[in-house]
């Protein structure tokens, strides 16, 4: 027979889908250093177009303040995001 699909199965399914992602990126913050994080993000942050207008500069500064705290704090993020990938992967597999 055919099962219902819940919403819970879904949010589920897509937990156990993203896991591998959660781990990679831990890893990649765990072993990597802080001139490679802002040399990638010089050449993802490149504005293209030809107006370069902040319209909330307040909000823009908030979330480049948590960023940089971020990647001060990027091997503590690294080793949650670990652990975080392996316990919903031991969790939600049936």
């Amino acid at each position: 027979m055919l099962e219902e699909l819940t919403v819970f199965e879904v949010m589920r399914m897509a937990l156990l889908w993203l896991s591998p992602i959660f781990f990679l990126v831990g890893m990649f913050l765990l072993f990597t250093k802080e001139e490679k994080h802002h040399k990638l993000e010089s050449v993802l942050g490149k504005e293209m177009g030809i107006l370069n207008k902040k319209l909330i500069p307040r909000i823009e500064n908030n979330i480049d303040i948590f960023h940089k705290w971020l990647i001060r704090k990027r091997a503590m993020l690294g080793l949650f995001l670990i652990v975080y990938s392996a316990t919903l992967f031991i969790v939600l597999k049936k």
